[in-house]
């Protein structure tokens, strides 16, 4: 069961894009900030409270953005189930309101197992959704004896950033064709110092397996 949920987590993360990352260094990145609140009940288990995001970066085109929350709590060790929750949206706004509350079936004995990773994304409805910061806490290191609520700041998420890809397809019904067009990859990402050539491999399956290197 906790094998399942584990997956459902990585594809939800899969689900949103990161930005590129940025000219200097992440700490003159201004990406705004996050107001959350954490706290623990006997009958409900462990609550988060997203309160507010304060100075989102502005938009290109447009000015205001649409912003939303998405964090998980993620296991650090131990056979133990992962959790994921989104905020509502909020429409053309750079400082988000949410006041919103979540809680996890947590036992109290087992939350320094867990770490809070929190990502403030833009909503499109195009295409998916954007990371423009996250955070990160380990609960180990949080009293929940008092009560805990700050104001942190939100960090790049470039770590899960390799690049885009520009692909085409087209089908041709006369002759039962899939045509895969690699037109350009921009942005990409040494994984190394070493200079290295650069291929596409291609994975198409639906019954059968077809593989196709470029």
């Amino acid at each position: 069961m906790y094998d399942s949920k584990e997956s459902i987590l990585s594809e939800q993360l899969e689900e949103m894009q990161f930005l590129p990352p940025q000219n200097g260094s992440p700490e003159d990145t201004e990406l705004g900030k996050l107001e959350i609140s954490l706290g623990y009940q006997e009958n409900t288990g462990l609550i988060i409270t997203i309160h507010q995001v304060y100075d989102l970066p502005m938009k290109n085109y447009g000015g205001s953005t649409d912003p939303f929350v998405k964090f998980t709590l993620q296991k650090i060790s131990g056979n133990l189930p992962s959790f994921s929750f989104q905020t509502t949206i909020k429409h053309r706004t750079l400082q988000p309101v949410f006041e919103e509350s979540f809680d996890a079936s947590i036992h109290p004995m087992e939350i320094q197992l867990y770490r809070l990773k929190c990502y403030v994304c833009e909503h499109d409805k195009f295409t998916k959704p954007t990371v423009v910061g996250e955070i990160e806490l380990n609960l180990e290191e949080i009293d929940f004896t008092a009560s805990y609520r700050n104001i942190l700041q939100l960090k790049p998420s470039v770590k899960s950033y390799f690049g885009e890809m520009c692909i085409s397809l087209c089908y041709l019904v006369t002759s039962n064709r899939l045509i895969v067009g690699i037109l350009r990859a921009t942005n990409l990402q040494p994984l190394s110092t070493l200079q290295c050539g650069m291929y596409m491999f291609i994975n198409i399956s639906y019954g059968m397996t077809v593989s196709m290197g470029n």
